[in-house]
């Protein structure tokens, strides 16, 4: 009877023990997850990136610089231009085609990779060389892309703004001019002008010289 009580005894004391060390592991296990929600807290306090299961460079974004040309003129859909975007700082990636090329009145695009969030900066100016009779636009743009992360979906997107030289937010536009020479229709006939002018100046003459012999004869005639 004695070995049956100390049996039981000896059953409960370790069924106690276990449920005391159930206790404790669920105690640190609670501990340790509000330990790490305070990091993230001060983490995001002192402006730090939380830890997130993406990793920064898995994930880009293309962010695309458009580019307007407008042609005036006659003739003018087969003229092709050319123009430049160029990082105004190091820190601003290349864009895949630094210099593209425009055919007539079109739009076309220049188009960036980004792999981090940041503030990057370009210039874009048109380079092409000096044509017959054509007036090129020479204004140039300062370009802004802001890459920002979203934090429900942890995914990079790119925000694109144009500014002219005055500062003022606006569309990439060029404006190039065709002022075709003057032809033979549009500018006076100086030949002709000039013959027109000698013929009524002998036929002035010829008309003088005749009145001028009548009233000769006249004279004469009088003084007979």
């Amino acid at each position: 009877m004695r070995s049956i009580i100390r049996k039981h005894s000896k059953c409960r004391y370790i069924a106690c023990l276990m449920a005391l060390l159930t206790l404790l592991s669920a105690s640190m296990s609670v501990s340790a997850a509000s330990g790490l929600s305070a990091a993230s807290d001060k983490s995001a306090a002192l402006g730090m990136p939380a830890a997130t299961g993406v990793s920064a460079a898995s994930d880009k974004v293309t962010a695309k610089v458009e580019v307007e040309q407008k042609l005036k003129g006659t003739d003018c859909r087969k003229a092709e231009f050319y123009y430049e975007l160029k990082p105004a700082d190091k820190a601003s990636p290349a864009p895949i085609q630094q210099k593209i090329a425009i055919k007539g009145s079109a739009q076309a695009s220049f188009e960036i990779v980004f792999d981090e969030v940041g503030i990057y900066r370009y210039t874009l100016h048109q380079i092409s060389e000096k044509k017959d009779n054509w007036s090129i636009d020479i204004r140039s743009y300062s370009v802004e892309v802001y890459v920002v992360r979203a934090e429900e979906t942890d995914v990079l997107s790119a925000i694109v703004l144009c500014y002219d030289q005055d500062g003022k937010k606006t569309d990439a536009v060029f404006e190039n001019t065709c002022q075709p020479p003057k032809t033979d229709t549009d500018s006076p006939k100086t030949g002709d002008d000039g013959v027109l002018f000698w013929g009524w100046s002998l036929l002035l003459g010829i008309v003088l010289a005749k009145i001028s012999r009548k009233k000769t004869r006249l004279f004469f005639c009088h003084c007979i």
